[in-house]
């Protein structure tokens, strides 16, 4: 099925996405340090299943805008971004596919504009409850005298330089012509601004206190590879109080962070039944 690209304005920028099929829409929200790319292998395959599959590029990623601001990536901002492009493409509704960063986008959105978010396919990072203290202090406590890249990648300019560099070898599930496409995305924009999510953390704490507390509404199934970090050191059980419609939880064993890509075929699977579940059974 054809993937096709468009640039549209939302929230301020310009916002490269790229879409495939037409019915239902499903936004595919990617993490760091990713793209819409980051979708290749399920895009077609809810298109074929009769969805409107849509995957942008995020502020700051890719063709689309990158803010010099570190501000201007606030989650208040990244959820105006995602409910504006739904206002562009005329949609009341949709169904969230978040992972990474865009878990955590996802879960906010489904927070901060409930009557735009249908339901979640959450992959990697599950709900968190707000901390009592701004999450560079809580990361600065759980890590102790072991390295957190999320306390380095504060210092704008340091993580850059290091990002930046040519990778020394690639996994089996990321091939030579896959690279060049992210290639191709950083040397363009380079890391500054998919860096300055991770540089907004306390502001988000003190501008929303309302993320992370109650409940969240819509029918949710969460997928994680239980050696990937916050899978393997996430805790559960906020989650499962806090999201009474929670379907499934799925774990794969032998499966890291990158599951999209890693077990592409079994997340299409996964997220195909739930899509035609949970929109059959809501008309």
């Amino acid at each position: 099925m054809k993937i096709i690209h468009h640039t549209f304005k939302t929230n301020g920028i310009h916002m490269h996405i790229t879409e495939a099929g037409t019915g239902y829409p499903v936004l595919f929200l990617h993490g760091f340090p990713e793209l819409w790319y980051s979708w290749r292998h399920q895009l077609p395959a809810v298109a074929a299943a009769g969805f409107h599959a849509v995957a942008p590029d995020l502020r700051g990623f890719g063709n689309t805008d990158a803010p010099s601001d570190i501000a201007s990536y606030s989650m208040k901002n990244r959820v105006a971004d995602v409910i504006g492009l739904l206002d562009v493409l005329q949609a009341d509704q949709c169904v969230l596919v978040g992972h990474d960063w865009g878990a955590n986008l996802a879960w906010a959105c489904a927070q901060l504009a409930p009557e735009r978010i249908a339901s979640l396919f959450i992959l990697s990072v599950p709900y968190k409850e707000r901390g009592d203290e701004p999450p560079s202090t809580l990361i600065a406590q759980f890590a102790g005298n072991h390295f957190s890249f999320n306390s380095y990648f504060q210092k704008p300019g340091v993580a850059e330089a290091e990002l930046e560099r040519d990778p020394n070898e690639l996994p089996a599930w990321l091939t030579e012509a896959d690279l060049d496409e992210f290639a191709r995305a950083y040397r363009r924009t380079g890391f500054r601004g998919p860096l300055n999510l991770y540089r907004t953390m306390d502001r988000d704490w003190y501008e929303l206190p309302q993320l992370g507390v109650g409940k969240l509404m819509q029918p949710t199934v969460f997928m994680g590879g239980k050696v990937d970090p916050p899978v393997l050191f996430g805790q559960f059980d906020p989650m499962i109080a806090a999201v009474p419609k929670l379907r499934k939880v799925i774990f794969d064993k032998s499966a890291g962070h990158w599951l999209q890509q890693e077990r592409a075929a079994e997340v299409n699977d996964e997220l195909v039944g739930f899509l035609q579940r949970e929109l059959k059974q809501g008309g």
